[in-house]
């Protein structure tokens, strides 16, 4: 009777754990696809950043360089993706915007001692994988660019001025 016991609770403990070792191998997946994918999607979004930013002419041709990312705590995902630019006094927001279209990704820059300027969109790939400025006319309104620029312009003073952190909790200088 206590052999077959034994045996029951033998069997039930062994189910359990190749259960564990399932749910586990799942969560390490998940967590290896989730960090690569970011990292992908943050080479992609520099890259289309330089595009737009040595297409554009606010710079006279001279393009700033794209430095490294801000992780700044308490502005939440829209704000992911921050970027210091040129001499480091600068910065790069890439902010998702919904325009006539759909969402697209909009890019604003700001500049120490100018303030902040609408740069332009980054251009989403057509169904047969080719970019395409032409294929969508990308339209956000004036008043939509303008509470952006201003609430970009206060972020922008705040991690400047020191009142925002980093992700690892370290005043951003």
């Amino acid at each position: 009777m206590t052999n077959m016991r034994t045996g029951r609770k033998n069997e039930v403990l062994k189910y359990r754990i190749i259960s564990i070792l399932i749910v586990l191998g799942f969560v390490a997946i998940i967590f290896t696809v989730n960090y690569f994918g970011g990292l992908k999607t943050e080479s992609v979004i520099r890259e289309e950043v330089g595009t737009l930013l040595s297409s554009s002419s606010s710079f006279g041709g001279k393009n700033p360089a794209i430095g490294g990312r801000l992780h700044v705590r308490g502005l939440g995902q829209r704000y992911g993706f921050i970027f210091n630019a040129g001499n480091r006094n600068d910065l790069i927001f890439v902010i998702p915007l919904t325009d006539s279209a759909g969402p697209v990704l909009s890019v604003f820059y700001y500049k120490e001692g100018s303030g902040i300027s609408f740069i332009g969109n980054c251009y989403q790939p057509s169904l047969d994988g080719n970019y395409n400025k032409n294929t969508v006319n990308h339209e956000i309104s004036p008043g939509v660019l303008k509470n952006w620029t201003l609430r970009l312009s206060n972020i922008a003073n705040r991690i400047k001025s020191g009142r925002l952190q980093n992700s690892t909790g370290d005043l951003i200088q």
